[in-house]
């Protein structure tokens, strides 16, 4: 049986599947969310009574799975000569792509119609703007792991610091958001750090996630394929268990003396909860692996969507907002409707993100040339926008 495994896995060749799913899952889990959150009158949903209560806990899993398997499949993606070092061309085309993710990352929340009306901005926009989100944590959590990758010179190495950076946030995590730090240190800074000016994922604690997965991905990568496939197939929910028993132990223990931050509540700061959010992790690829397992010929549709979280973040997120210049559905009818009418949203908007991320792709495959217009129109249109 085992043998029959292990065969199956080695016809797979060295990629993850398992993790392409759960990162796949992870961003269904978010459009699903943010449109039910911001469509739904909340007077149908209460985070502090069953069901929605687990309904908030499983939102609160989304980047946590995203971060750390994108910090695991950095790992298997960042290609390493035989000395060890990586290549300019590699780290080129890794700040060209964490350059990206910035630029989309502060776009979508721009703060005015113009350029020209930036230095005639409240207060409360710029403090808006400069909240610490997933795209904004994305890539500067992605370039201090290619800096680590730069300087390490062997994936074990890498794995052994990116650990202990991990465990380092984690453990700060309730005496940083216990500090005002706004006290002290810019808006800009204080915002990548701190929950109190409103950023949903500060560097403490959401970048131990992405470090984690990457001491994770070392890890795996350290392990010969047919050892990952019987990990995968047979100790991952062992492992899963395991780090959410010891967890939960600590949180109790940790809640009893550690400084919980009064504007925040424990499941945010608490360092043992983040492990309890991991063993989850590890959960999900479990049953990810179940699923790979008996659904074999779906695979590569994980890979292709998991491949573009980016574009499915940016898209669902201007069909149910709208850009600066114009309004959608979320700004327009912003909790006005019922369980049954935000559900049915919610898989409306899933499924045309789905599509219009495979309708680029099939344009950009049988047409380059009208790709290449399309691009460039719209980039025009961004910059007349911006400056008219």
């Amino acid at each position: 049986m085992n043998q029959q495994l292990i065969q199956k896995h080695t016809n797979y060749g060295s990629r993850l599947y398992a993790l392409d799913m759960a990162r796949l899952i992870a961003m269904i889990m978010m459009i699903q969310g943010h449109t039910m959150y911001t469509m739904v009158d909340h007077q149908f949903i209460d985070v502090q009574s069953f069901p929605w209560s687990w309904w908030n806990f499983l939102r609160g899993l989304t980047a946590p799975i995203f971060l750390f398997v994108s910090g695991a499949v950095h790992v298997f993606a960042m290609k390493r000569s035989q000395s060890g070092s990586i290549s300019k061309e590699t780290l080129k085309k890794r700040l060209h792509w964490i350059a990206i993710i910035f630029i989309c990352g502060y776009l979508l929340v721009f703060p005015a119609s113009r350029l020209f009306d930036l230095p005639y901005l409240d207060t409360s926009i710029w403090r808006q703007f400069l909240q610490f989100n997933i795209l904004q944590l994305t890539p500067f959590t992605l370039l201090f792991v290619l800096a680590l990758s730069y300087i390490t010179h062997s994936v074990k190495a890498l794995g052994i610091i990116s650990g202990i950076s991990a465990l380092i946030i984690f453990i700060s995590t309730p005496y940083i958001q216990n500090i005002d730090v706004f006290a002290f240190l810019p808006e800009t800074f204080g915002a990548m750090i701190s929950y109190k000016h409103g950023s949903l994922f500060p560097i403490f604690p959401f970048s131990g996630f992405m470090l984690s997965g990457v001491a994770f991905g070392a890890w795996l990568q350290s392990l010969h394929q047919e050892k990952r496939s019987v990990f995968f197939d047979k100790y991952v929910f062992l492992l899963s268990i395991i780090v959410i028993g010891i967890a939960l132990i600590a949180m109790y223990w940790t809640n009893l003396w550690m400084p919980i931050p009064v504007h925040n509540d424990a499941m945010m700061t608490n360092p043992a909860f983040m492990f309890v959010r991991i063993g989850i992790i590890l959960f999900l690829f479990g049953i990810c692996q179940r699923f790979v397992n008996l659904f074999d010929s779906y695979k590569h549709h994980f890979v292709f969507f998991s491949s573009k979280s980016l574009q499915i973040y940016v898209i669902h997120l201007i069909l149910l907002y709208g850009i600066p210049w114009f309004s959608s559905i979320g700004r327009t009818f912003q909790h006005s409707q019922s369980l049954i009418a935000g559900a049915g949203l919610a898989v409306l908007i899933i499924l045309l993100t789905l599509g219009l991320v495979k309708a680029e792709d099939q344009i950009k495959q049988r047409s380059p040339k009208a790709y290449r217009y399309i691009r460039n129109t719209l980039g025009l249109l961004l910059l007349y926008a911006l400056l008219v």
